[in-house]
């Protein structure tokens, strides 16, 4: 067993992690690494990390789409590059102003080529022979010189990063072992299942404890205040698939066993709760408010609203591997949003010409 694979099964072990959701990490991380040091413009990497051995296979990974009309495959041939902001002076802050999308004949926004993600049908052909519209090619890439010692330091710094960012907010996937309960111990709650599959998610800096249930069935007490025996706890709540406990935090006083202010929410989605496992993000119908405190956590960034009523707004989408600023992108594409980045520090502010006919985003 390698040295990598030793350190990321003691933090798995340690913080209860999912070990493919670490190595899924540690290939993003070694992504982003190659591009920045070996990457061409337009290629999208993406990487297998083999933690046994520590080694990586690169591979550039585009999506077969129809072939651009003459005039415009000729522009993206010579180098064209579909521009997305104007060139600001190094060290200035980050200034983006929404702007109304190009839309398409059924009134969806138009998806426009990109090289970096895409390649046409007749370009695919030449790679595979049977390729098909809307397929993924993906095709190998050499490993640098200098790229084994470097993804190595990468993957020892994601870990190292996941021991201070992940506190609670992990999947379970627990052996149908009808002799055998596993429990967690998440704040004042205990959380008790037998052969399921469930979310935890409990941050110190947050006022709720959420348990979301994917199979099988968990138990939620509320341990009792001075009690040495779990036998003795509240039970609050027998969970069924596609549903979630959200407990909140401040009804507890020290010294004082207060009633229990707890909301059972039916039918949830699951697959976006998880999604983070995959290392996707699925938000659906999400406030901003709400979004702000996971794009803070996630990016290390502090966002400031200049008007709550931003707050208010409801986004949906899917992300995987954007960077802060494309997911703001998408965010000012789709709403009268716009934002100010200046380091760490975000500002969001309103178009105020353009909120007129955005108020769907506030139910």
């Amino acid at each position: 067993m390698s040295e990598i694979t030793n350190a990321i099964k003691a933090v798995c072990e340690e913080k209860k992690l999912d070990f493919d959701a670490v190595v899924g990490t540690i290939e993003l991380a070694l992504a982003a690494a190659y591009r920045k040091d070996f990457g061409q413009k337009n290629q999208n990497i993406k990487v297998k990390f083999n933690p046994e051995s520590g080694k990586s296979k690169i591979f550039d990974v585009k999506t077969v789409v129809e072939d651009l009309p003459e005039e415009e495959a000729a522009m993206y041939e010579e180098g064209y590059v579909a521009p997305e902001k104007p060139i600001q002076e190094k060290g200035a802050p980050v200034v983006a102003e929404p702007h109304v999308p190009e839309l398409d004949e059924n009134g969806e926004p138009k998806k426009r080529f990109n090289p970096k993600t895409d390649i046409q049908i007749k370009d695919a052909l030449l790679i595979k022979a049977d390729a098909k519209i809307g397929e993924e090619i993906v095709m190998e890439l050499p490993e640098p010189a200098d790229y084994g010692r470097m993804a190595a330091q990468t993957a020892k710094q994601v870990i190292i990063q996941k021991l201070r960012e992940v506190e609670r907010d992990m999947i379970f996937n627990v052996f149908k072992d009808k002799t055998r309960q596993f429990r967690v111990i998440a704040g004042k709650l205990n959380i008790i299942a037998i052969g399921t599959q469930f979310n935890v998610k409990a941050y110190s800096s947050e006022s709720t404890i959420e348990t979301s249930l994917v199979e099988g069935s968990v138990k939620v007490e509320k341990q009792q205040l001075n009690s040495e025996n779990n036998d003795k706890a509240e039970v609050l709540a027998i969970l069924k698939p596609n549903q979630r406990l959200v407990y909140y935090k401040n009804t507890d006083k020290e010294g004082v066993n207060n009633p229990v202010n707890i909301s059972l929410q039916e039918g949830i989605d699951v697959r976006s709760i998880i999604s983070w496992k995959e290392n996707r993000w699925i938000i659906k119908s999400e406030k901003l408010g709400d979004l702000a405190i996971q794009l803070e956590r996630k990016y290390n960034v502090v966002l400031k609203f200049d008007d709550n009523r931003i707050k208010m707004f409801h986004f949906s989408g899917t992300f995987k591997d954007e960077s802060i600023e494309q997911v703001l992108k998408a965010i000012s594409i789709s709403s009268p949003v716009s934002y100010i980045i200046n380091g760490k520090d975000i500002h969001l502010k309103i178009n105020k010409d353009m909120i007129g006919g955005y108020k769907n985003l506030l139910n």
